[in-house]
């Protein structure tokens, strides 16, 4: 091509993609680019891979790169891993829909067919995958997407779907360095499309994680380009923020490449962005078209186990070494301690059967082929009534405190914010119940004199797993930061970190918890540094509505002298705010408090 007819593609070109002086660039092309606007002026793109730019320039000029895409495409490389028609036909597409005139293609783009052809995209979910406390970089759930091969989801097909995630390169790094690089940017980031049985093997299945599908409301060229985009992300990758660039945050940058019109990323927190917060945009924007729901094994086993008496869960163990013995004359019943032993094996003795450990396999093999001679469908429960609990329908993930407090005489007004996400207490529409996990959570308290920080966590996580849950039955707690207390009649502050480990049992209506605790703090007034107590808590917590819980505690912490304490709390918690009371008895010295408190999510 001449370089008067590279001049006559430039002006066929609007404008507002060439960036002339004056104008701003295409707002689609600085999307597909994923450039940002600085603060002081110009742009600045959150790709980080040097192939994924054509000028030296590309990653600061989305003028230079356009120039570059225009001058490569007339000087094209007949390598198909080189030729710009092969590594970047979104880029082309967008060229295409601006009005430009292009050269021939002089290489075909076979592998990028075999792509295409392999994904066979019709369709396209985002995936949340439920909340997982047992591994902290998975505590506030995780989003990836679906590339379906139906226009509409077809029931038990998904698994042929693709599966699209962008995570993090970690490798082999300890926990210190783990956290240092996440927090600061230091581990690549890429995006991967693989099998979607695999992403539902890796959470559903091993994670025991429920997985919420989203499908969205694109277009069929909407959805060749963010195919087109994502085999150009191929050859790229982002520097990873665990708290803001992460998995959640560039779901919805892929999006905007390929839907351009969209405005999701602008309204998401600066600070941290939350899987389930990008959920709540995408269904603000109108994007959702419809939800689906796939339990989780452990979920399904809960369901199993409803149909079978005490005695019967007793006998498990005994049908799963010999399950021939099992008697028959009930076929339904039968069939139901079967289904029920073969879920138990798959889940406690899931890393043994991937191991392909002889004997675990040899049982399984044992009981689906008792199962196999019992002529009766297995039931198939109706998950129906959890759409109202999906987790794009719970409270948001910031609050406001404000409150008062009447301590030792005096009164006290109280007021605080929690970055994020979820306790116990809060409506848990959407949360995996009794559970909490709060991050920069700090509450403050004046009496029109003083200001005082009367409280405040780096981190606070409660996790109480019955004692017949599936995998685990350890409950456990871990706290980080500040509080105050009352030790003898006086007040202190502690700063440090305290946990527990113990069991609970969930029953109709409330889940009791016994766990011994160890704290590791420095309190104020004190000689020494760092003071080891151990101690315990026996509590319930009560569901008298659906809105409406209490908790009950008493706890013993021993400092050389036993301390004892009575706490009781009731709140009434909607999605949008709460109204709490909550007391606190020391026995030995009489001293107590009372406080009231209303909450705001945002």
């Amino acid at each position: 091509m001449s370089a008067f007819a590279l001049l006559v593609i430039l002006l066929t070109l609007p404008i507002s993609a060439l960036s002339a002086r004056g104008h701003r660039p295409d707002p689609h092309w600085l999307k597909l680019l994923h450039y940002q606007e600085q603060w002081l002026g110009g742009y600045l793109s959150q790709a980080d891979g040097r192939d994924f730019f054509l000028s030296p320039d590309g990653k600061r000029s989305p003028e230079h790169e356009l120039a570059a895409l225009l001058h490569s495409l007339d000087h094209q490389d007949l390598s198909e891993k080189k030729n710009t028609f092969c590594r970047f036909p979104a880029r082309v597409r967008w060229l295409r829909k601006a009005g430009a005139v292009l050269p021939p293609q002089k290489t075909k783009c076979h592998r990028l067919e075999e792509f295409r052809t392999q994904v066979s995209a019709r369709s396209v979910y985002i995936v949340f995958s439920s909340y997982f406390l047992s591994n902290p970089a998975s505590s506030f759930g995780h989003t990836f997407m679906r590339l379906g091969k139906t226009e509409d989801p077809v029931p038990g097909h998904e698994l042929i779907d693709t599966g699209v995630s962008y995570a993090a390169e970690t490798g082999s790094s300890g926990f210190i360095a783990y956290a240092f690089k996440g927090l600061t940017g230091g581990f690549p980031g890429e995006f991967r499309a693989i099998p979607y049985y695999a992403k539902v093997h890796e959470y559903n299945n091993s994670e025991l994680r429920d997985l919420w599908s989203y499908q969205l409301n694109f277009t069929q060229e909407e959805i060749d380009f963010l195919v087109d985009h994502l085999w150009e992300l191929g050859q790229n990758h982002f520097d990873y923020y665990f708290m803001t660039e992460n998995c959640s945050y560039h779901m919805l940058t892929l999006l905007e490449a390929a839907k351009p019109e969209l405005n999701l990323v602008a309204q998401l927190s600066r600070f941290y962005v939350l899987p389930s917060d990008t959920l709540k945009v995408i269904e603000q924007e109108g994007l959702i078209k419809s939800m689906s729901f796939r339990p989780s094994p452990e979920r399904v086993s809960l369901h199993v186990r409803e149909l079978l008496s005490p005695t019967e869960l007793r006998s498990l163990p005994r049908i799963t070494e010999n399950p021939e013995s099992l008697e028959k004359d009930d076929r339904v019943k039968a069939a139901a301690l079967l289904d029920a032993a073969l879920l138990k094996l798959e889940i406690d003795e899931e890393k043994k059967l991937l191991e392909e450990d002889a004997r675990t396999l040899k049982l399984q093999q044992r009981l689906m082929l008792a199962r196999a001679s019992i002529p009766v469908r297995s039931p198939r429960p109706n998950y129906d009534y959890l759409l109202g609990n999906a987790p794009n329908r719970g409270h948001a993930t910031r609050r406001l405190t404000f409150g008062h407090l009447q301590r030792a005489g005096e009164g006290w007004t109280t007021f605080g914010i929690r970055g994020a996400l979820h306790d116990v207490l809060d409506n848990e529409t959407s949360y995996l119940p009794d559970t909490s996990l709060e991050v920069f959570d700090i509450v403050g308290r004046s009496d029109g004199r003083r200001f005082q920080v009367e409280e405040y966590s780096l981190v606070n996580m409660l996790n109480l797993r019955d004692l017949t849950s599936a995998k685990s039955a350890l409950s456990w707690k871990a706290r980080a930061g500040g509080w105050r207390d009352q030790f003898h009649g006086r007040e202190r502050q502690k700063h440090g970190f305290s946990g527990g480990l113990g069991l609970s049992k969930k029953l109709t209506g409330l889940t009791a918890y016994l766990m011994p605790t160890v704290e590791a703090a420095y309190r104020s007034g004190s000689t020494t540094s760092v003071h080891p107590t151990v101690g315990g808590d026996v509590g319930i917590y009560a569901r008298f509505t659906t809105r409406l819980r209490g908790h009950s505690l008493f706890g013993m912490r021993d400092e050389g002298k036993n301390e004892a304490f009575f706490l009781n709390e009731l709140r009434f918690s909607t999605i949008q705010y709460a109204l709490g009371a909550r007391s606190l008895i020391y026995p030995g010295t009489g001293q107590q408090e009372f406080q009231l408190a209303s909450y705001f999510y945002f």
